[in-house]
């Protein structure tokens, strides 16, 4: 995976700077949709790009947020 190869793993900002500068973007200007909170919200977040919390199973919203965006089905990415 992607991590591996870079002796990083998520939630560690480095390895979404790492995806980003491989794009050629700048994180204000990325949108990360993740499934888990812990890894890959306030990992996105702590590398200051847009999160979109993709969250199907309606988990409980964490009692500090940080999420820019949530959904519940894929298809709700079309609408952002």
């Amino acid at each position: 995976t992607y991590s591996e190869s870079l002796g990083i793993r998520k939630p560690d900002p480095r390895i979404f700077l790492a995806a980003v500068e491989a794009l050629g973007l700048v994180p204000a200007d990325c949108l990360f949709v993740g499934d888990s909170y812990k890894d890959d919200i306030i990992g996105s977040k702590n590398a200051g790009m847009w999160a979109c919390w993709f969250n199907p199973r309606g988990a409980k919203t964490p009692a500090r947020p940080c999420h820019d965006m949530e959904i519940s089905r894929l298809v709700e990415l079309l609408s952002l």
